[in-house]
């Protein structure tokens, strides 16, 4: 559904999705009641889809972004805990481009608020200034 939202703006001239599971992206483009609720936004031609671990993803990417959307599981599920990490954060940081900005899912304030504390603090572990927002009517989310 990221893709979908990041679509909608009209000045969008790409976007990459690094997703793990190619499961994941086939339902997204397949599934009838899945692909009409992201808008078929993965037939659009400016998205590509690559299939990656995102930490190896990051290490190796050379392109610079203006927006990185990290649109992940909940913090605090356990697969997902290293998509939390100072590191990763760190390596988004690199393919920022000047002026860039990463959002990243904090979990639900209101009901896990030491979770989505935990994720502010540590992207400014990792050198990134937040400022928390609100998605969609939830409290979750950052914006450095």
């Amino acid at each position: 559904l990221a893709a979908r939202e990041v679509l909608r703006h009209p000045g969008v001239r790409r976007v990459d999705v690094v997703e793990l599971d190619t499961g994941v992206v086939d339902l997204a483009r397949h599934d009838p009641a899945l692909s009409e609720l992201n808008t078929h936004a993965y037939r659009d031609p400016r998205v590509r889809v690559v299939h990656a671990d995102a930490f190896r993803w990051l290490r190796l990417a050379r392109t610079r972004y203006d927006v990185v959307i990290s649109d992940l599981p909940d913090p605090g599920i356990t697969p997902s805990t290293k998509l939390y990490s100072q590191e990763f954060y760190g390596l988004t940081t690199r393919v920022l481009a000047d002026g860039g900005r990463l959002a990243v899912h904090a979990g639900p304030l209101a009901t896990r608020p030491r979770v989505f504390w935990t994720v502010e603090a540590t992207l400014r572990a990792a050198g990134l200034r937040t400022v928390a927002y609100r998605v969609g009517g939830r409290e979750s989310g950052f914006a450095p």
